[in-house]
């Protein structure tokens, strides 16, 4: 992830990639403020390339709804 914060653009899809997976360990690991503070950054990238109707956009969503829900069970 370093790596790719020093050589892409902040708004690069990629980076947006990392994000998701990093809150997708975080979410299996219980850490689920972690996991939507990672996940949130991954929305906001992907919202300045892709559309609202775009498959990533929607996919992010989906998962940071299930962080949510879950964080409000605590």
């Amino acid at each position: 992830m370093t790596v790719r914060l020093k050589v892409l653009p902040s708004n690069h899809q990629d980076q947006a990639g990392s994000y998701t997976n990093i809150g997708q360990v975080y979410e299996f690991l219980g850490e689920y403020q972690l996991a939507l503070e990672n996940l949130q950054k991954a929305l906001t990238i992907y919202q300045t390339v892709f559309d609202d109707s775009h498959h990533y956009v929607l996919m992010v969503k989906e998962e940071i709804a299930n962080v949510q829900q879950k964080l409000n069970e605590q």
